[in-house]
């Protein structure tokens, strides 16, 4: 969503879709049961890939087979990110808990950029994941070249039906920002609106509420109505005494890792008070 840390800012008359790659999500680490704790966090950690050609043959050969049904013209409009690797099976034989959570843990996960400008895609970063067999488990793409070319040529149908519900609404119609949302039930990606409906602005903290409105242009109608509350922090974080360890992207915002050491601030000792 359109945030202090989006590299242009969103403007309503030429808007654009900014989804970067939002780190590792719910498959960060796998989540033991309470037989696994005495065993080595690092048992738990996907491998991460940051080349394409690292992976095995195979899944770098299903992963261009799904783009380039996908995509077939459009497919210089995607690019490698990064992928992930896990071993599950290093401790699910001894893990009842971990294997009935019912979270299916892919052998490789792998994210890609879909960057196409023209039809106001700046940046949509979707996730393919495989099993150790190279069944595609899931993908946040639509599989279907005819599904993904409706979407993009159908803006303007979508942003007027969305437009009508919000003034039927009463909602407030300022356009705050505009991404896709998947549908794993239609295979298809969906125009999702932002409406900023109120903002309070503070020196430390500013807050927006913000009417989402999600649009099955191919239907065509309003699928979604939602009110979010966004709230960012203003003050400046202090990495005085610190080192930035990495930077990442995560729900679309900049994080920045930093590992601190203990500093004496304003004459005050941290181990005082």
């Amino acid at each position: 969503m359109n945030g202090p840390y989006r590299p242009v800012p969103f403007d309503p008359e030429a808007p654009m879709v900014y989804q970067p790659h939002a780190g590792n999500g719910s498959f960060g680490r796998i989540q033991p049961g309470p037989e696994a704790y005495w065993k080595n966090e690092g048992d738990y950690l996907p491998e991460l890939v940051n080349k394409f050609d690292q992976l095995p043959i195979k899944i770098q050969t299903i992963a261009k087979q799904v783009l380039a049904d996908s995509l077939q013209q459009w497919a210089d409009k995607v690019t490698f990110h990064s992928a992930q690797v896990y071993s599950p099976e290093r401790f699910f034989k001894d893990e009842m808990l971990a294997q009935s959570n019912y979270r299916l843990i892919p052998n490789y996960r792998l994210w890609f950029i879909f960057s196409f400008p023209e039809m106001r895609v700046q940046e949509y970063c979707f996730e393919m994941s495989f099993d150790k067999l190279g069944q595609v488990l899931k993908i946040d793409f639509p599989r279907f070249f005819l599904h993904l070319e409706q979407t993009l040529h159908h803006y303007e149908l979508a942003q007027r039906l969305a437009l009508n519900y919000v003034k039927a609404q009463r909602y407030k119609p300022g356009l705050f920002d505009v991404e896709f949302q998947y549908s794993e039930d239609s295979g298809r990606l969906n125009w999702k609106f932002y409406y900023l409906q109120n903002e309070v602005d503070t020196p430390e903290r500013n807050q927006k509420w913000i009417r989402i409105i999600i649009v099955d242009s191919l239907m065509p109608l309003v699928i979604y109505d939602q009110e979010l509350r966004a709230s960012w922090g203003k003050t400046p974080v202090r990495v005085e005494g610190g080192t930035v360890v990495s930077e990442t992207i995560r729900h679309g915002k900049k994080v920045q890792v930093v590992r601190f050491t203990n500093t004496v601030k304003d004459g005050i000792d941290p181990g005082e008070g």
